[in-house]
């Protein structure tokens, strides 16, 4: 156990996926710090006369970001498949808020309603991305501030980091997609297993396999349920 353990830290796949799991938390921490001294540069708030969204992290820096920065640092085209997790993490942290005391009765409302605008628009293929939309988190914080007003809408990061938004915004989304899996492989084995249960099945014969030779005389229903089993292995793994 060890030793295969062992080979599996070592692989090619795990050193990259360790490099880019390190390289994402080093990332997200220090947007976390900058956030603190850009609470009053939010992204939400409205003015100014700039009509792409500000960015929800950078409030110390005194020029504007290069514009090849901004395109490398762009990963809305790849997470953006996260907003619904991203959305409904959104929801659980603004009743948080409320509970202790952050949000008002007002502000908690307008902020469920905000979102569960946003929600749909995603839902209906209706949300329209702009330029300065970074990742799903801008995107959505900025869409909530033109439902509900900015100042409302900057409280949503109130002792929030990105760090723990994205570990939630995936694990949600991980959740999820498992739940997709497991229906879609439980109507596979079930299939398999109608289609073994059939007379021709269990009377259709056919040559079975060994290190790839042909072997001893196997029912195609047999070899049907053979893969249904190995099926639901893959079912009590996820």
């Amino acid at each position: 156990a060890r030793a295969t353990s062992r080979a599996i830290s070592q692989s090619p796949v795990a050193s990259m996926l360790s490099q880019h799991l390190a390289l994402h938390m080093l990332r997200a921490s220090r947007l976390a710090r900058l956030r603190s001294t850009a609470m009053s540069k939010r992204a939400l708030a409205s003015g100014g006369g700039d009509d792409k969204p500000k960015k929800l992290w950078g409030g110390a820096f005194g020029v504007a970001t290069d514009p090849m920065m901004e395109v490398f640092n762009n990963s809305l085209p790849f997470d953006k498949k996260l907003w619904a997790a991203d959305v409904c993490g959104s929801q659980a942290y603004a009743k948080a808020l409320e509970r202790c005391g952050q949000l008002d009765a007002t502000q908690a409302a307008d902020m469920a309603r905000g979102l569960s605008l946003t929600r749909a628009e995603w839902a209906a293929g209706a949300f329209e991305e702009v330029d300065g939309d970074e990742d799903i988190h801008t995107a959505n914080e900025r869409r909530l501030g033109e439902h509900i007003g900015g100042d409302t809408a900057g409280r949503l990061h109130t002792g929030r980091s990105r760090n723990d938004q994205v570990a939630t915004d995936l694990r949600l989304w991980l959740r999820a997609e498992v739940y997709g899996l497991r229906k879609d492989l439980r109507a596979l084995i079930e299939a398999a297993r109608d289609v073994a249960a059939r007379d021709e099945s269990v009377d259709a014969l056919m040559p079975g396999y060994t290190h790839l030779q042909r072997a001893q005389p196997i029912r195609f229903s047999h070899w049907t349920l053979s893969h249904a089993w190995a099926w639901t292995r893959d079912l009590e793994r996820l």
